[in-house]
């Protein structure tokens, strides 16, 4: 856009190189207005899609961690009785000896699901106290 000299005052095309430069002006303007609000779309675009991604990353992470758990239960299910046993026995089962495989399984499914409740009441608590620390 190089500045042009202003026209001399006096001639009746003046007006009408006025008229075609403020429409160029005008244009101009229009087109950048344009490019703005296409730049402010594309930055709420990519925020949108960041949060898109985070929020599917966090479900990929809860659809794994669901998964495991059901091979864990799955695991307990398709275990033999003498491994049952021995799994309790690391776990400090107590009188699993006399459970049947089923029960065994069951009471090995409830502690192990205890041990995961466990385990994100601390991450909770761990993350609570970083916010904390954040403040």
């Amino acid at each position: 856009m190089p500045d042009d000299p202003p026209p001399a005052a006096s001639s009746p095309s003046v007006a009408r190189q006025l008229g075609e430069r403020l429409g160029t002006l005008t244009a101009q303007l229009a087109s950048l207005r344009a490019d703005f609000v296409d730049g402010k779309a594309s930055a709420e675009l990519q925020a949108a899609t960041a949060r898109a991604a985070a929020e599917l990353a966090a479900a990929r992470a809860e659809a794994a961690a669901e998964l495991d758990a059901w091979d864990g239960r799955f695991g307990l299910r398709a275990a033999t009785r003498a491994q049952l046993l021995l799994l309790a026995k690391e776990r400090g089962v107590r009188g699993a000896s006399r459970l049947s495989k089923r029960e065994l399984a069951d009471v090995l499914e409830a502690n192990m699901a205890a041990d995961e409740e466990d385990a994100r009441v601390l991450e909770l608590e761990a993350d609570t106290s970083r916010s904390r620390e954040e403040r």
